[in-house]
């Protein structure tokens, strides 16, 4: 059971709220994120001192990825600006429950939750809920 948030690490996508969002939670999170987009972002977040564990992968492969969005609780996606964003309808492919606050119904995901970040206790039901 983790978190998994697929992407570069940039401030238009908002990791940083993701990590302070969670930071007293007991869930771990997974960081996919290639290149980062601004240099001084990803140490930033890495700066976050956390309950669980958190996880930087620079890159993973077709089939690892696949196999971490098998394995996630939610995906999520705290981007100030894509909506739905690609890899939102990659965990829709997985059915994970996007963590994003509208991707659901824009991905006919109405009966799953989707959430804020802005708010970690809105966080807590898709972290904890069922699959």
């Amino acid at each position: 059971n983790f978190v998994l948030c697929v992407g570069p690490l940039d401030t238009r996508r908002n990791q940083l709220m993701l990590l302070h969002a969670l930071r007293d939670e007991d869930v771990p999170l997974l960081f996919v994120s290639g290149d980062a987009l601004e240099w001084e972002y990803p140490a930033l977040c890495a700066a976050v001192h956390r309950r669980a564990p958190t996880v930087f992968a620079k890159q993973l492969s077709a089939p690892m990825l696949a196999a971490a969005f098998r394995a996630a609780r939610v995906h999520a996606l705290p981007s100030w600006f894509e909506l739905p964003g690609q890899v939102s309808l990659q965990a829709a492919h997985w059915h994970l429950a996007p963590l994003t606050e509208g991707t659901n119904r824009h991905l006919g995901l109405d009966g799953r939750r989707g959430v804020t970040v802005g708010s970690r206790l809105a966080a807590k039901p898709s972290l904890v809920g069922s699959k």
